[in-house]
């Protein structure tokens, strides 16, 4: 068994928003939520920057999914506090929408997994 093999299949379901919006100013917002096989859900806010990144932004907020952890690095996120949200935390930017998307899905199952076990996010 791989280290990985635990983690739940999934995949993204548009919803009534799954549309990208583009911005006067130049960016762009896609809504999406991504389903596990196990029947939870995340929702993302996919924010298209004035320098071409990509910011992953976990909807509504981490209470509502059952994440209760005090330290934000284990959880992968951080708080923005100009736009009051949880945003993932990636180590290198993201360039694509497809990009951010697969890195929104492995956070998701790891994230479930650890809420549901307690297992670490990298294992």
């Amino acid at each position: 068994m791989g280290m990985d093999d635990d983690l739940p299949g999934g995949t993204f379901v548009d919803m009534e928003l799954g549309e990208t919006e583009y911005h006067k100013r130049g960016g762009w917002t896609h809504f999406n939520r991504f389903e596990l096989a196990n029947g939870e859900s995340y929702k993302f806010l996919f924010d298209g920057q004035e320098d071409g990144s990509v910011s992953i932004r976990l909807f509504p907020g981490i209470a509502f999914y059952g994440i209760h952890d005090t330290d934000l690095q284990k959880a992968h996120l951080q708080y923005v506090p100009n736009n009051g949200c949880y945003e993932i935390c990636w180590d290198t930017p993201i360039y694509s929408l497809e990009d951010a998307k697969q890195i929104a899905a492995e956070w998701s199952k790891r994230t479930n997994r650890r809420i549901k076990t307690g297992k670490p996010f990298e294992s």
